[in-house]
Parts: structure tokens; sequence; C-alpha cells
């Protein structure tokens, strides 16, 4: 098994035993899978945001894939993704226009 697949395995694993209120007890831990094929570490709400983008938000950020989380990992972990996103209590961010 790849790196890259034994970290998204860890991901899926704590995501399943974390509320979404909790996440910030993630912070410097290095699973959130980006689109340059990297993992970057979860931060505090006031980091700069790493976004949780739709297919077409991600093809507009194309050009700066370090910014956002790879569409590619499946549709259940970039759904909890996106929640956390939506709860803002990480760096994770939805693309909108706040």
């Amino acid at each position: 098994m790849a790196p890259r697949d034994v970290a998204l395995l860890c991901l899926r694993y704590i995501l399943s035993d974390i509320d979404n209120k909790d996440a910030a007890e993630l912070t410097g831990i290095a699973l959130v899978p980006l689109a340059d094929g990297t993992m970057g570490a979860f931060s505090a709400a006031a980091a700069p945001a790493t976004f949780v983008a739709s297919e077409l938000e991600a093809a507009l950020l194309a050009n700066v894939p370090r910014l956002w989380v790879d569409r590619t990992i499946g549709e259940e972990l970039l759904q909890r993704l996106m929640s956390l996103a939506v709860a803002r209590t990480t760096q994770l961010r939805p693309v909108d226009t706040d």
C-alpha cells in the first residue's frame, strides 16, 4: 500500500471518531490530502485557508493545487472534509463569497 493510501486510511479512521466541534484537536497532524499530491497539516481556524472545492472550483484553482483538497480521495471522505470546512473549526474552508 502506498504511503498516501495509508495516510488516507488513517484520515478516514480519525474522522470517523471525531466531532466537527473537536476538530481543532487535529492541529499539526499532516493528513490533509492536497491536490498537489502532498499531505498538508491540519491548522487552527485562523490559519490560511485550505479549500474544499467543487469540481468547477477546483478547475479554477488548478494553478495552485497546494491550496485545495484533492478531489480524487473518494466522495465519502470529501464530504466529511467539507463538513469540517463548513464548521470552520480548522483551516479547511468551502469556496464561497464570505
